[in-house]
């Protein structure tokens, strides 16, 4: 009995691949990155900077707001993260990009077979997130954490891509404490128009045109919880043409 539930078990995750890679085709599906053949309906960018180490409450909560993000994420929208740790400069692309494919919630039980698309959906876009989210929360904190440089990289690399056709939205999961050799607020008050008059914010500046940008802060340091603080990150999206800016604590 053991044995034939094994191979009945394998025999149907057999079938929910064969399925899913016909249903793709006709669906006209690039089984790459799972988006759409004419490119991703649009898209969220997720930041994390894991330079400060998380705390265990942190962590939950961290995995929460992205796990409510992907609920959230239409079908055909490309979802991709991106992981600001030890070497910036070896992280400048997503660690994860794919496109929801969908779950099979309100598809037709005679034509698309919902329940064969929702292991497809669990097998190749939730796991897989899952996984990277929970190999990334355990790290030491870094000597640097350079915000507006892997911000630069985000956007150039994804929030600029002639492929997504639609709404493109940057998520920020940070403590902001920008800390690198162009600006350190460590160590200096955040102070926006005396970094705007600067080379360093010439050489960084990025176009977020259309991009809606939300912060989940993270609360590491009693500076990031001045007004002064939240206002320097404002100013410093407003200058960069952001279509809207957003700050929620996250606990923790």
């Amino acid at each position: 009995m053991v044995k034939t539930g094994f191979f009945v078990l394998m025999n149907l995750g057999i079938l929910a691949g064969v399925f899913w890679w016909f249903s793709n085709k006709a669906q006209g599906v690039n089984a790459h990155n799972l988006c759409p053949l004419d490119g991703a309906k649009g898209q969220y960018a997720i930041l994390i900077d894991r330079t400060e180490a998380f705390n265990e409450a942190q962590k939950i909560s961290l995995k929460n707001a992205v796990n409510e993000l992907v609920k959230k994420l239409p079908e055909g929208h490309l979802l991709s993260v991106y992981i600001l740790g030890d070497d910036f400069k070896k992280e400048t692309q997503a660690l994860f990009s794919l496109c929801n494919p969908g779950d099979g919630k309100g598809k037709s039980i005679w034509i698309e077979n919902p329940q064969l698309l929702a292991q497809a959906y669990h097998d190749k876009f939730y796991t897989p997130l899952q996984n990277l989210l929970s190999q990334q929360l355990n790290f030491e904190s870094a000597k640097e954490s350079p915000i507006l440089e892997m911000l630069q990289l985000v956007n150039l690399n994804s929030l600029h891509d002639p492929s997504v056709k639609g709404e493109q939205k940057l998520y920020v999961i940070s403590d902001l404490m920008q800390n690198s050799k162009s600006l350190d607020l460590y160590k200096n008050k955040p102070d926006f128009l005396s970094f705007e008059s600067s080379y360093l914010f010439k050489k960084l500046w990025v176009d977020f045109s259309s991009i809606d940008v939300q912060v989940y802060l993270l609360n590491n340091h009693p500076k990031n919880l001045n007004s002064n603080f939240v206002n320097f990150w404002k100013a410093y999206f407003e200058s960069t043409k952001a279509e809207s800016f957003q700050v929620l604590a996250l606990p923790g």
